[in-house]
């Protein structure tokens, strides 16, 4: 009896190269598409952290402020991408500062402005006048935080991203 060969009809099963380079190209294509927007989410995320973290540093400042009657000052240090509030300190006991450089936010301080200054000024009262904004950045990603203190005390901040933000 002749010895036949076996073909693909004879029930072998497999991937042609032709079938295997379509995934991959495939693949490569859902890869392409999915990496700059998880990377946007993880610039967004820093910043809502960092945010995050201003405002509830500006409640601590406020509420130290008026514990102790002494004036705090939250300043900002936009060469260095951080901001110490002056007077307090750390749990180790280092001055308190928070540099938005580091882990977990990565960012940077694009500018500052409180009347001028590139501080917040916390009476002993812990009542604030502060009214400024704070713009951070991560590469093209940018995002302002507008700081309102009104007459209840209550500390507001609207986030509010770039135009390149809200096409996206």
């Amino acid at each position: 009896m002749p010895m036949r060969r076996r073909t693909r009809r004879d029930g072998m099963r497999g991937f042609t190269l032709v079938e295997l380079t379509i995934v991959l190209v495939v693949i490569g294509v859902v890869f392409a598409i999915a990496t700059p927007r998880f990377s946007d989410a993880a610039s967004h995320r820093r910043a809502d952290l960092a945010m995050d973290r201003i405002e509830r540093d500006i409640r601590l400042a406020e509420q130290d402020a008026w514990h102790t009657g002494t004036t705090r000052e939250l300043v900002f240090d936009v060469a260095n991408n951080r901001y110490e509030i002056v007077g307090m300190t750390d749990a180790a006991g280092n001055p308190y500062i928070v540099d938005l450089s580091k882990a977990p936010y990565y960012l940077s301080v694009t500018s500052v402005d409180f009347g001028g200054e590139s501080k917040a000024v916390l009476d002993g009262r812990g009542e604030t006048g502060a009214q400024g904004t704070i713009v951070l950045a991560d590469g093209a990603i940018s995002v302002t935080a507008s700081v309102e203190s009104s007459d209840t005390d209550t500390l507001s901040m609207d986030l509010s991203a770039t135009v390149k933000d809200l096409l996206r």
